[in-house]
């Protein structure tokens, strides 16, 4: 069943982050000054990368981590296809849209009752420690940003939540390490070329993305 249900729900997933996309770029464009068809045309393309590197984590999940079982990959990919969208909408706009927030949450709320009557194991224990995972998350992103000017927005804080509930607290952590190792380096490389100063915010999304991805394919998370 797997074979087929993995490559299919991430096209299907993949179709639904699209049309979200595609209307938030119809909506706010690509930042200042790019022309409404140009602002597609990247969409589209940025797209079409993405459904690759997804399928191919689906791949992933389906030889090398098949260990991990149905409803932990399902909610790894469903992770995925919420989460790649975001990346351009917070390079390019500096926004994460909460109907990407609101997908990761509908998609959650949508699988427990299949997880209960399919057979999920461990089913309680399980949601507790993605609730815990959502609530640390919370918890650390707020007090950075307490501390840090710039460091952590809502949005990030929103996309925390999402990632904590369908990760849980086993699959997170190699996701946000990943994601703050390259947030670092991508922040030194941009103070360094003089693009960005210290009181320059830099999106997060897309470094939150790109770990997250790394984390699939090197650690199943």
């Amino acid at each position: 069943m797997e074979t087929i249900l993995y490559p299919a729900l991430t096209l299907a997933l993949w179709g639904v982050g699209l049309w979200l996309l595609l209307r938030d770029v119809e909506t706010h464009g690509l930042g200042e000054g790019t022309e409404p068809a140009r602002a597609k045309r990247t969409a589209l393309l940025y797209a079409a990368v993405l459904l690759l590197l997804t399928e191919g984590a689906a791949a992933m999940y389906l030889t090398v981590y098949r260990r991990l079982g149905l409803w932990v990959a399902v909610k790894r990919l469903a992770l995925l296809c919420v989460l790649w969208p975001i990346a351009l909408t917070d390079l390019k706009t500096m926004r994460i849209p909460n109907a990407f927030i609101l997908l990761g949450l509908a998609l959650r709320l949508i699988l427990i009752p299949f997880e209960l009557l399919f057979g999920e194991p461990a089913f309680w224990q399980t949601l507790v420690q993605e609730l815990i995972a959502a609530g640390a998350l919370l918890l650390a992103s707020f007090l950075c940003a307490l501390i840090i000017k710039n460091s952590i927005g809502f949005g990030d804080m929103k996309m925390f939540l999402v990632m904590g509930l369908l990760l849980g607290t086993q699959g997170v952590w190699a996701a946000v390490f990943l994601s703050l190792l390259i947030c670092f380096f991508a922040a030194v490389f941009l103070l360094i070329s003089k693009r960005k100063s210290r009181k320059d915010a830099i999106p997060f999304g897309p470094a939150l993305v790109l770990g997250t991805y790394l984390a699939a394919y090197l650690t199943g998370m």
